[in-house]
């Protein structure tokens, strides 16, 4: 995500009665010293509330797009139908360094499987709630990354610059590989932990980290990829954000947080990484309590900041702006929306955990 709670784009709830006397000037400060107010502040005239919604967007955008690499080659994604095809075209005459170089993630699948399908609802949101203590303790998880460690990455990308079927395989890769890492941030702070506790937030956890206090998390080294030490914000920024052109990386990746899509309970796969990542989408579009929701009376939009945050990344060949995305995929009732007034609700940043 690359966004914590000590940034300016962070969201809080913190009670209401604010006037309008004065608010641009708290909003200015409020957003470079102690965080963003909560929205339930911002009241009539909605001008104020707009240009703080607008200051906000410019902040993130600056920060997320900092470690982009815009000289860099987009990978497309091929359709599932067209993956599957080529796979089995194709396999008679691969020789078997070829066939060795696609990356297995049953190892992830059965750890998704067992620990992540639990269904809950948190502070007034829902999702799905993660046993990270299981995670710890579970051997398919310690095995997977070290699969992660040894992947052959430059066979990968040999592949992708030549043929289409590794550009889905890299997808796949790497978004589990955000997922993956994401949690082992929580389950090394729960291992160090005296009385075997998990943080409250996944922004806690430099703070047991003797080497990165005071850093974001996201900058932190999360793990090995093919021998290369990354960290979060190298995963989603200067690879998925700058290899693919594909805004329901957004629907798939998930920073271990209530307001975060829900984590998948099983692997992404290459052969089915289409109708995984659209079932992502509707979902998390489709959740009221975080992707959107429309109020049945004003027709009013209330959004994930995610869409604010990473507004250009929605605004492409695919769709033309965050609302027509997220129009593509809602599975609510059918209503009008109205687009003039756009809300956006809170980021909880709460450890989406289950409770033991």
């Amino acid at each position: 995500m690359g966004l914590n709670s000590s940034n300016v784009v962070t969201s809080r709830t913190s009670g209401s009665g604010c006037s309008n006397n004065g608010l641009l000037v708290i909003l200015m400060v409020s957003l470079f010293v102690v965080g963003v107010p909560s929205v339930s502040c911002l009241t009539p005239p909605s001008a104020i509330k707009k240009a703080y919604f607008g200051l906000e967007g410019f902040i993130a955008k600056r920060k997320v797009n900092q470690d982009l690499d815009p000289t860099a080659t987009k990978f497309l994604v091929d359709s599932d139908e067209d993956f599957r095809n080529s796979i089995g075209e194709g396999e008679q005459s691969k020789s078997n360094s070829d066939r060795a170089a696609s990356f297995d993630h049953s190892l992830w699948d059965m750890v998704l499987k067992k620990h992540a399908n639990y269904r809950g609802t948190v502070e007034g949101i829902t999702t799905n709630l993660v046993d990270y203590r299981g995670i710890a303790k579970d051997p398919y998880f310690d095995l997977y990354l070290k699969a992660l460690a040894t992947v052959d990455l430059e066979t990968l990308l040999q592949r992708a610059a030549g043929s289409s079927e590794s550009n889905n395989e890299l997808l796949a890769l790497y978004i589990n590989a955000y997922n993956c890492l994401c949690i082992g941030h929580v389950t090394k702070y729960y291992k160090a932990s005296r009385k075997k506790e998990l943080p409250p937030s996944i922004n806690a956890v430099t703070k047991t980290m003797k080497d990165y206090r005071g850093k974001d998390i996201w900058d932190v080294p999360a793990g090995i990829i093919g021998g290369k030490k990354v960290s979060l914000n190298d995963i989603e920024h200067k690879i998925l954000r700058s290899l693919w052109e594909e805004p329901r990386v957004h629907a798939s990746i998930v920073c271990a947080s209530l307001s975060c899509p829900n984590l998948r309970p099983e692997a992404f796969v290459a052969e089915r990484i289409n109708a995984q990542m659209n079932d992502q989408a509707k979902a998390w579009v489709s959740d009221s309590t975080k992707g959107i929701n429309i109020d049945t009376t004003t027709r009013q939009v209330t959004m994930s900041r995610i869409f604010l945050w990473f507004k250009e990344d929605f605004t492409t060949t695919k769709s033309t702006s965050p609302m027509a995305f997220a129009k593509q995929y809602y599975q609510g009732k059918e209503q009008q929306w109205n687009t003039d007034d756009v809300e956006y609700f809170p980021y909880n940043w709460k450890l989406n955990s289950i409770v033991k």
